[in-house]
């Protein structure tokens, strides 16, 4: 069942305070609410509506590559709709559509503290980055009239010829009529314009286009923004309209997205996250701003458990976790600048921000840059790559996965070295007696398919089974209690995490209280 969702939005500069939403599911008092259901394998769609008709439930929208629908019912028939449709067993999952919120809280170049932390001039003596290379930023939208972002737009070459850009026709037949720039999913029209200015500043920093004489320059100087608009003018949008995001990035070829927004889980969004991780394309995710463990209470996206998800800290200038964000020894894979962040605002200027979701897209824009490097690099390649690259900060240890923060120089540098990368289990991991724990490793040269991994615990060797991507699953059932070390090696490269010695799943829980 969906958690309730709690919304977390940031003030302008210092981050006065957190400004907590009502988790309520859409629908105004009186009006019919709105529920995003998942059908199980096999129900056809003839079946799916007779399971909605039998609740007076209409269909608004289908995504048919996760087998779910969005549909709307009678007003305050919310909670008992959701319990029918969970006894039905044609039903997968049945959750309210919650409403999500924005993470927030080259004359400039000077300014931009964050690139001169992640060593991003260096990684530009490598490249630049590449038109080649699309980042989706599922957002509030992209105001694309701002002079360092005009030139970084995506424009969809099956909606791009002669009159296809308004002639009212979906040229390319992808349920989108005239989305030769994107789409916004809030208003359902082809316009991902930004009436926020939370989406314009992320996409500043993933790739404003740099040495142009104007303002500043994104991570990756060379890249192309997909607009993908959800989040209103309010700094709300709904789950629903994240999910067909994702999907639409996707499916049009987005290598890489950007996250930066959040709230509780949504079986429509993971299954959205699993089918985009299928189609290749990495998904960057901010952590919050709470200033609390996600490792005890998770934040979504950046808290499913997919291969493809990077979850992003924010650290200041200092190198030190910003006060704000959110953090994980397990959850959190690494930090990146998020305190007080200059980038492109809405309108054609420039302003300072503060928040993971300023953290995230320098991340977004790593990816971009390395992608560029290593044009065949795969999703779970980049993770692997970028994860394995960061410089270790004492600050940063236990608190973020690698313990350390994003160095994308590094990254870009990687020569064909080979890269691995545990992603399951995570540090500290439990085992007990009898039970067996999923392995998950990431493995590739550089960042490109094609190096083998193998896997021991303890010294006993596992059996893998690979994706053609770098991504290899196996697992293992302890035997005796005790120390346990999961090792993972490809080619010259290798990694271990431990699990909480001499403790059974009880009482390393009861420890941790």
């Amino acid at each position: 069942m969906a958690q309730r969702l709690r919304l977390r939005l940031a003030a302008f500069g210092i981050l006065v305070g957190l400004i907590v939403a009502a988790p309520a599911a859409v629908g105004a008092p009186g009006q019919p609410a709105e529920l995003i259901v998942g059908f199980r394998d096999g129900v056809t769609r003839a079946e799916q509506d007779e399971v909605l008709a039998l609740r007076a439930a209409r269909v608004r929208k289908r995504w048919s590559r996760i087998d779910g629908v969005l549909a709307s019912v009678p007003a305050g028939r919310m909670k008992a709709t959701l319990r029918s449709l969970e006894r039905d067993p044609r039903v997968e999952y049945a959750e309210p559509n919650y409403v999500l919120g924005a993470f927030t809280s080259d004359p400039h170049f000077g300014q931009l503290w964050g690139l001169e932390k992640i060593d991003a001039p260096e990684a530009w003596g490598v490249t630049t980055g590449s038109s080649a290379v699309v980042v989706g930023v599922i957002d509030s939208g992209i105001d694309f009239n701002h002079p360092d972002l005009a030139g970084a737009r995506w424009v969809n070459p099956a909606e791009n010829c002669d009159d296809c850009r308004s002639n009212g026709v979906d040229d390319d037949g992808n349920g989108y009529v005239d989305d030769w720039r994107g789409w916004d999913f809030a208003n359902n029209d082809n316009d991902p314009s930004d009436d926020n200015g939370h989406g314009t500043h992320v996409a500043g920093t993933i790739g404003a286009v740099g040495d142009n004489g104007v303002g500043i320059t994104g991570v990756s100087q060379q890249v192309r923004l997909m607009g993908l608009k959800f989040i209103g003018a309010d700094g709300s949008g709904t789950a629903a309209d994240a999910v067909s995001a994702i999907l639409y990035a996707a499916a049009n070829g987005a290598d890489v997205t950007n996250n930066s927004y959040g709230g509780g889980f949504s079986q429509a969004m993971l299954d959205a996250i699993q089918t985009a991780d299928s189609q290749d394309s990495l998904f960057v995710a901010a952590a919050g701003n709470d200033f609390s463990d996600n490792d005890a209470e998770p934040v979504y996206p950046a808290g499913y458990d997919v291969p493809s998800v990077v979850s992003v800290a924010a650290s200041d200038a200092d190198d030190d976790l910003a006060w704000f964000s959110n953090y994980g020894r397990a959850a959190v894979d690494v930090a990146a600048p998020g305190m007080n962040v200059f980038s492109t605002s809405a309108g054609g200027g420039d302003r300072l921000d503060s928040g993971t979701s300023m953290a995230a897209p320098h991340v977004a824009g790593a990816a971009a840059l390395a992608k560029a490097a290593s044009p065949s690099a795969s999703d779970v390649g980049l993770k692997a790559l970028l994860l394995r690259s960061v410089d270790a900060v004492s600050w940063l240890q236990n608190v973020v996965r690698t313990g350390g923060r994003l160095n994308v120089d590094s990254a870009v540098r990687c020569a064909g070295a080979p890269r691995v990368w545990v992603d399951a289990p995570a540090p500290g991991f439990e085992a007990p007696v009898g039970e067996a724990f999923e392995i998950r490793v990431l493995a590739t040269r550089c960042a490109t398919p094609g190096v083998e991994a193998s896997v021991s615990v303890n010294g006993a060797p596992v059996a893998l089974t690979a994706r053609t991507d770098g991504f290899f699953t196996g697992s293992f059932t302890p035997s005796s209690s005790g120390a346990m070390t999961v090792t993972a090696s490809a080619e010259t490269d290798s990694q271990s995490v431990s699990a909480w010695p001499y403790r059974t799943m009880s009482s390393s829980r009861e420890a941790r209280r």
